[in-house]
């Protein structure tokens, strides 16, 4: 095939909904007439709307007016011209400008509430934007094709399940974005995602709105911190703008952290998400908190000490409604022998999903540590006992967290994020490769395949 007929043949690449600056910069969502009604006076103007960053990310709008002294900082509601309701909103600083050539007032604030436009019926796909997730090796590519008929190639995932089909793109100046996020930290928009059936009938958004937190919590593990898709646009059979929402993202700001898909190929990632799907059906609400718990050790958000009780929360979660709720093993009987303290019912948990007990050879300050108990090379005692002396103020718990050194509490943190990854990816019925953590340097990339294949 020549080289111009194979980039003939690639779909177009998605492109971002809305004009996106350097990271960290506000996107403009809205411009033009604004109200704003307070004590029940109603004040006109012109405006933005616009997705603000910093000090966290916010909906935040601004109005100019020459209706002095109507507005003061509070509570108040506001209409947009293409928005049928009022939203409440808190008015967050007003300014009065009085001279000789202007007379206006300068009005800011931020959304209580998703703005939303549109009905969001009769939808063929949404597109969707992520912030801060990583560089993909697709598992196919589209095409970008710039102003000046250059064509770049992008990287391409697909996931299916559930009824539902996900492309994801990600821009073609991601290398640039992730330098500037790994320099000066935030947020920026990295990827564009859209969202369809598989049989391409059209939907209406509350439809999708519970597999779209599935999948954001599919790609929160995936990344190793809360990703999500915001600033939803919906479209029409026509390609038209036909339904859009605007709302405060919880994606975390950018963050150094590797995760089991660090370096992984697109096609291990889309097989891992019809597992995923299942298991988070299945597991409800016990699914959300589990995977939750692993973000925040995994992001460290509590220091090290902190990390590994979360990381530990987690395991004994997964535990409990792995082997009791949906195993065989009764209530009564999970709490006394062989089960009467927290590692054996983590080491049954391991043995469940054919995951080795040893301590890896690489933990050698862990393993170090877990010799002076006189055990024998069992890595979720070792973990417990670390994560004991952290919470348990006995003087023999206070002795054995002073003697314990960093470097074997960084690997026991470690450690508990590896069992995590690996009995999760048991959970969902995964048999492709994963990126082992281990101490020291690691190389991107760097995979194997999950030990129960």
């Amino acid at each position: 095939m020549e080289f111009q007929d194979w980039f003939s043949s690639l779909p177009p690449a998605l492109r971002p909904a809305y004009s996106l600056e350097e990271p960290n910069q506000a996107i403009l969502l809205y411009k033009g007439e604004l109200e704003v009604e307070q004590q029940n006076i109603v004040t006109k103007g012109s405006g933005t709307v616009y997705l603000k960053w910093f000090p966290y990310p916010q909906v935040e709008f601004h109005m100019s007016s020459d209706n002095l002294g109507r507005i003061d900082t509070g509570e108040a509601d506001l209409k947009l011209s293409e928005t049928e309701g009022w939203l409440k909103v808190y008015v967050s600083r007003v300014n009065e400008e009085l001279n000789q050539t202007e007379h206006s007032m300068q009005v800011w604030g931020l959304t209580k509430e998703p703005i939303i436009i549109g009905s969001g019926n009769g939808l063929a796909y949404i597109k969707f934007h992520l912030t801060n997730f990583h560089n993909l090796i697709g598992s196919c590519k589209s095409v970008f094709i710039q102003e000046d008929s250059s064509k770049t190639t992008i990287e391409r995932v697909v996931f299916e399940a559930g009824g539902w089909r996900v492309t994801i793109d990600q821009l073609e100046t991601v290398s640039q974005i992730l330098n500037s996020l790994t320099a000066q930290g935030g947020y920026a928009i990295t990827h564009v995602g859209k969202l369809e059936r598989t049989d391409e009938t059209p939907f209406a958004v509350d439809e999708a709105r519970d597999f779209l937190e599935a999948f954001s919590y599919f790609l929160s593990f995936i990344r190793g911190f809360q990703v999500s898709p915001t600033l939803l646009v919906g479209y029409n059979a026509s390609e038209q703008r036909v339904w859009e929402e605007w709302k405060l993202s919880n994606s975390d700001p950018w963050w150094s952290v590797e995760s089991w898909a660090w370096g992984l190929d697109g096609n291990n990632l889309a097989n891992t998400f019809p597992g995923f799907l299942k298991w988070w059906q299945d597991w409800g609400e016990s699914a959300k908190l589990a995977i939750y718990w692993y973000l925040k050790s995994n992001r460290n958000v509590s220091g090290i000490e902190g990390s590994i009780i979360l990381a530990q929360a987690a395991l004994e979660l997964i535990a409990w409604v792995c082997l009791v709720e949906k195993g065989s093993i009764s209530e009564e009987d999970f709490n006394k022998k062989p089960f009467d303290s927290t590692s054996r019912k983590i080491n049954r948990l391991l043995k469940e999903c054919a995951i080795s007990k040893d301590i890896p050879s690489e933990f050698t300050n862990l393993a170090d540590f877990e010799c002076k108990l006189k055990n024998s090379n069992n890595g979720p005692y070792a973990f417990v006992e670390i994560r004991n002396s952290i919470t348990h103020s006995a003087p023999n718990n206070r002795k054995t967290f002073v003697n314990t050194s960093s470097a074997a509490r960084v690997e026991a943190w470690m450690l508990g994020l590896w069992y995590l990854e690996l009995i999760l990816l048991k959970m969902f019925n995964y048999k492709g490769s994963y990126f082992k953590r281990r101490p020291g340097h690691c190389w991107y990339g760097d995979v194997e395949p999950v030990p129960w294949v």
